[in-house]
């Protein structure tokens, strides 16, 4: 079974069986207008006792450093309290990445960090069943048109599911990648299905659901992103489109 369950805005915990991969859940969002890590689970996750979801996760992975994707503190501090068995990280050169990778090192923690250039384009067994392929593109243009992230697509048990993380939707030509793969999911945020380059690439794909993600809890959406997204999905509806809004949602596929 693979399952993905919302923690704040791309940040999700994905068990495949009993492999579970935390994906840019630990954050803070910094000065963004997004949700962090709700304190529920912070507490989870820093608790020294009991088998929680969050806690021990076998591998923490971000797709890049902005602070609604990672928190090198929390990170750090997660480290303090968690047995992890990989971290696979995209992340700039910074005190608190660094902080964080010394952590890691100290602790004998194994670091995989992602290829950091356009393009590239890379394959990581993290267990015999969980292969995930990482594709490096510009971050959505509008606020960090410098700005790389990564594409995540992790395949298990013949299932194959992407996180488009903030993947720009004018890197049409790099995402043809996955193009050719029969999709069970495909993650995204509202401005990349605003896009009508990024629904034009989703056309393209063969999956099963697009799934809208990256949205800030009620209550804590002062840019509206809540209400963009409610309004896409039945301007450009589609079998299979979903709001990914709600949290601790989660989603069998």
């Amino acid at each position: 079974m693979l399952s993905v369950t919302l923690i704040a805005n791309a940040g999700v915990l994905i068990q495949c069986g009993k492999v579970r991969i935390l994906l840019d859940a630990v954050e803070d969002a910094g000065q963004y207008p997004f949700s962090s890590t709700p304190e529920k689970v912070l507490e989870e996750m820093f608790s020294q006792t009991g088998e929680r979801p969050y806690r021990n996760a076998d591998f923490l992975i971000f797709s890049h450093g902005h602070p609604d994707h990672f928190s090198g503190e929390l990170a750090e501090t997660y480290l303090a309290f968690n047995q992890v068995r990989r971290i696979v990280c995209g992340l700039a050169e910074d005190e608190k990445a660094r902080s964080f990778l010394e952590a890691a090192k100290h602790k004998g923690i194994s670091v995989w960090k992602l290829r950091w250039e356009r393009g590239a384009l890379r394959h990581y067994q993290l267990t015999k069943d969980i292969c995930m392929t990482a594709l490096c593109t510009k971050h959505m243009p509008d606020l960090f048109p410098k700005d790389l992230c990564s594409s995540l697509l992790f395949r298990y048990q013949g299932k194959n599911v992407l996180f488009l993380t903030d993947c720009s939707y004018g890197e049409e030509a790099l995402l043809k990648t996955f193009g050719k793969l029969p999709l069970e999911a495909v993650f995204l945020n509202p401005y990349f299905y605003y896009s009508e380059q990024g629904r034009q690439i989703l056309n393209q794909y063969q999956a099963r659901r697009i799934i809208l993600y990256h949205i800030p809890f009620a209550g804590e959406d002062p840019i509206h992103l809540r209400a963009l997204a409610g309004q896409l999905v039945k301007k450009y509806p589609g079998e299979g489109l979903m709001l990914f809004d709600e949290p601790f949602q989660r989603v069998t596929l």
